[in-house]
């Protein structure tokens, strides 16, 4: 019985001693994982963050856990600027706006697309350094916050301009845009779609929230609700502010501006043929419609744009497979 007593000691002994060398084993192994994953992202990592991957259980595997994340910088900056022209002082807001799968709008003198990684923004020609910290974005000498509200745009509008696709579009047309070979007319115009908003997007919009509209970056200060459905942002266009108007049949807000004029993008320089049956609507004065077809419609719209091109804020073409088969000059205040 003793023998037996000795024996099964010892096993039990031997199993511990195995037991032991396998957690420090595990231990070992464990740390040269974590090693290996600051030295390959060359960032250093505190013993007290380390303690914090230990506690919540979570393997550090590559640069998963601890290298650069452009999802954790996306978002919307801005800077305000006001300088003195003349007896007026005016105000813009500049912007960047970093998506987190690298690309990104600059929101300035135009509106420019880039693309990103962790130090520099890439435009088309030129590349740009920047630096980060939590909510701001330092570009060159210039800082940017990053607004705690949400940052509303227009709709997005594709328009393939060496391929217009059947609809009716805002236009800007001059004299030398109209050509003619062989007896075909052929107009080389400035393509413009209206800017509309979602109508979940403007029924949420809330103090803290930027919108870009009628070409600015514009900070929401106050919101107010008129009685016919209009929605006034910083007072309305009087005070200095914007609105926006309800389109029912489009589902959609759109821009309203003095007379109530809708604001448009740019999408590109097209030429398109013009139909043989062509027909021109003239609404210029709106006490008299003038109508015109065929080589007379081209030859009124020459005499329209000769002094001055017609803009889109009052030229329209109605595209049908690949022809214009209609031009309207509307009302303008």
């Amino acid at each position: 019985m003793k023998s037996a007593k000795v024996n099964t000691s010892k096993r039990i002994t031997a199993i511990l001693s195995v037991a032991a060398v396998s957690i420090l084993s595990i231990g070992m192994l464990t740390a040269c994982k974590k090693e290996s994953a600051t030295e390959a992202s060359g960032i250093e990592v505190s013993s007290a963050e380390v303690s914090a991957v230990e506690e919540s259980g979570t393997e550090v595997t590559g640069t998963e856990e601890v290298s650069f994340g452009l999802k954790d910088y996306e978002g919307f900056y801005c800077r305000t600027e006001t300088e003195q022209i003349e007896d007026f002082e005016v105000t813009r807001i500049y912007g960047y706006k970093l998506n987190g799968d690298g690309t990104g709008v600059s929101f300035g003198q135009d509106v420019v697309d880039f693309t990103w990684n962790e130090t520099e923004l890439h435009f088309g020609d030129s590349t740009e350094t920047f630096s980060m910290e939590p909510g701001k974005l330092t570009v060159g000498n210039l800082v940017y916050d990053k607004i705690t509200g949400n940052f509303i745009t227009p709709n997005p509008c594709e328009v393939d301009t060496d391929n217009i696709e059947n609809g009716i579009y805002n236009v800007c047309i001059d004299e030398s845009g109209i050509t003619e070979t062989d007896g075909k007319y052929t107009i080389r115009t400035e393509i413009y779609t209206e800017e509309t908003y979602d109508i979940v997007d403007i029924n949420r919009m809330a103090e803290g929230d930027v919108i870009y509209i009628n070409g600015q970056l514009l900070p929401v200060n106050s919101i107010t609700k008129t009685d016919n459905g209009f929605i006034e942002v910083n007072g309305g266009i009087e005070n200095g502010g914007s609105a926006l108007r309800p389109v029912d049949e489009s589902n959609c807000y759109v821009y309203c501006g003095m007379d109530m004029e809708s604001s448009y993008a740019r999408r590109g320089i097209a030429g398109i043929a013009v139909s043989d049956n062509v027909k021109l609507i003239d609404n210029r004065d709106p006490a008299e419609e003038k109508v015109y077809t065929g080589s007379e419609a081209v030859s009124a719209l020459k005499e329209i744009v000769k002094d001055y091109p017609m803009t889109c804020y009052e030229g329209m073409i109605t595209v049908e497979n690949g022809e214009i088969i209609e031009i309207h000059r509307i009302y303008r205040p």
